[in-house]
């Protein structure tokens, strides 16, 4: 296998990892979006946050997508610092896990694979 065609695939990938970020953060909102509802107990929605959250931190991270990965660690680490309190969240808690949301939603919905630093690697 030629060194050009180990960087198509690995192109490939990044490319495939940027349309996979949409839907993992369709999941993240979904999840989020449960928290305060009837029937949903947080404690489960933040840890399956936090795990999601998680995903795309590493994924990203491995990808070279470092503003994702930053961006999806500071909503990782308060959701699990939230998770630990086990305290019932109150308005404040919940506009600052979709602030930290929101700014993940603002870098995925801006990707490109080309953002990469291992793209022309």
């Amino acid at each position: 296998m030629s060194k050009q065609d180990l960087q198509d695939q690995f192109r490939a990938l990044i490319t495939g990892h940027c349309e996979t970020l949409a839907c993992e953060l369709l999941e993240i909102k979904t999840c989020l979006d449960g928290l305060g509802q009837p029937g949903v107990v947080e404690a489960d929605a933040i840890a399956k946050g936090f795990a999601l959250a998680h995903k795309v931190k590493g994924s990203s991270g491995t990808l070279g997508f470092a503003e994702i990965c930053a961006a999806a660690e500071t909503l990782e680490h308060y959701l699990r610092d939230l998770g630990k309190s086990g305290a019932a969240l109150g308005p404040s808690e919940r506009e600052q896990i979709f602030d930290h949301y929101d700014l993940l939603a603002c870098r995925i919905n801006a990707i490109s694979p080309e953002q990469s630093s291992l793209f022309n690697a």
